[in-house]
């Protein structure tokens, strides 16, 4: 899950729902901040991504089961946005916790001073890969192994514990006489050099 939270001190010009638009404008560009995404399975793991006298943003995942436990945020009011997966919120009004509801992908909620609640991910799967993705023997391949070695990391970081790569990659195989077939187009020998993007 993904979860961004952007917090203004008291006495600043953001309003919520001026936190409501930076917030779900940052959710929807993915490409900022989609690569520093990590799972950690001993809590859930956040990182702040900006700050400056009047706000700051957090990027948060939760895997399965892991939760934020009942917090306020002091003086600040806010804005979650989910950009992935299902979370689940319970709210302590008058410090009474109500029912849980879900805050699903592409919703935001704001929230003023005082606000107090608990976030958790009630799923079975975390947010990005399928539950069948973690019981996968999955071997990544680029042309010499550099590439995939990361790739491969990657997809251990997210849980995917059955993720490797081919040491040396689609050069070592052909090295080792394994065999090749070729797709619609053949696109003869690899040669030395960049690869264009595909």
């Amino acid at each position: 899950m993904y979860y961004k939270d952007e917090h203004r001190t008291v006495g600043s010009p953001l309003s919520q729902v001026r936190l409501r638009q930076l917030v779900q404008g940052l959710a929807a560009r993915e490409h900022e901040w989609l690569s520093l995404v990590r799972y950690d399975r001993n809590r859930r793991w956040y990182q702040r991504l900006t700050w400056d006298d009047d706000h700051e943003v957090w990027l948060l995942s939760w895997l399965p089961g892991q939760r934020t436990g009942f917090h306020d945020h002091g003086d600040s009011a806010g804005a979650v946005a989910v950009a992935r997966g299902i979370l689940r919120e319970r709210t302590a009004a008058g410090r009474r916790p109500g029912p849980s509801v879900p805050v699903l992908r592409g919703e935001v909620r704001s929230f003023g001073p005082r606000h107090v609640h608990d976030v958790i991910n009630a799923s079975v799967q975390p947010a990005r890969l399928p539950p069948a993705s973690y019981h996968l023997r999955i071997i990544v391949m680029c042309v010499e192994g550099y590439t995939s070695s990361l790739a491969a990391a990657s997809l251990q970081d997210l849980g995917v514990a059955g993720a490797t790569d081919l040491a040396g990659g689609f050069r070592a195989w052909q090295r080792a006489g394994l065999p090749v077939v070729a797709g619609p187009v053949a696109l003869g020998p690899v040669a030395p050099g960049p690869v264009a993007p595909g």
